[in-house]
């Protein structure tokens, strides 16, 4: 009985050290999960705030280029600069273009300086500086109601800074645009910009002058003619032919009114 009773008790004490080391392998394994599971709810956490910054800086960057291509398009960069005054162009510190009214990330948005776009770029400044030797001068449009036009390169500055410190892109940014400029002569207001590198700028350089006013029209190369009637016909009195038309005399007494492109 007394070896029975020393059998039963080792048994159970095997049993309850058995029992204890199970607990304490569950409790092991239960911390361990959960240090796992944090561990992977940091790390998702960590990947989905990366991704977002990654997908920020990249819009952030996508602003600076946006502006970069609209400045070389011909018609854009007419349609926001053109009228701008041009004086102190040609000084060290060039002219602003603020304010610019304008489509960014398909909203129309006003820039001015301090303008913060929304994924972080804040706008200091947008300036133009042009060369001190005009490559045309004098150059008229095909149409009736051209100014007088010189032709000058430059570049366009823009000046922006990060104004979310947690993006991964630098802090300060300085983005030139080379340009050519089409200037009105007379009110020495800007007329045309576009590219210096790209067809409005070698159609410009050949001998031709570039249409950037699309407006219902496709923009070209002009002139495609180069003499206009003013639809009178056959006149008597060489007066009747007004500005810019001149009398052209077709027999002894009779004239129509004509003007024709100079830079065809």
């Amino acid at each position: 009985m007394v070896y029975l009773f020393r059998m039963s008790l080792k048994r159970n004490k095997i049993i309850s050290h058995q029992s204890g080391s199970a607990l304490i392998m569950v409790l092991f394994l239960a911390a361990a999960v959960s240090a796992g599971a944090f561990y992977l709810m940091r790390l998702s956490h960590n990947v989905e705030s990366q991704i977002k910054i990654i997908s920020k800086s990249e819009k952030y960057l996508r602003i600076n280029e946006i502006l970069r291509e609209q400045f070389e398009d011909p018609q854009i960069c007419t349609a926001i600069l053109s009228g701008k005054s041009l004086g102190g162009a040609l000084t060290a510190n060039g002219v602003s273009l603020l304010p610019i009214t304008t489509n960014l990330l398909g909203s129309t948005e006003v820039l001015n300086d301090g303008w913060r776009s929304p994924v972080g770029n804040k706008l200091k400044d947008i300036r133009l500086k042009l060369e001190n030797t005009l490559l045309r001068t004098g150059l008229k449009r095909d149409s009736l109601t051209s100014p007088n036009i010189d032709v000058v390169n430059g570049e366009i500055y823009i000046s922006t800074y990060e104004g979310t410190p947690s993006l991964n892109v630098a802090r300060h940014s300085l983005l030139k645009v080379k340009v050519m400029v089409y200037v009105n002569s007379g009110s020495h207001t800007l007329y045309a910009c576009f590219s210096s590198t790209g067809g409005p700028a070698m159609c410009t350089l050949s001998g031709g002058i570039y249409n950037s006013y699309g407006t219902g029209t496709r923009p070209k190369c002009e002139p495609y003619s180069r003499c206009h009637l003013d639809g009178q016909g056959i006149v008597s009195d060489p007066t009747l032919c007004s500005n810019p038309f001149s009398a052209i005399r077709t027999g002894p007494a009779t004239y129509f009114c004509q003007w024709c492109n100079r830079n065809f």
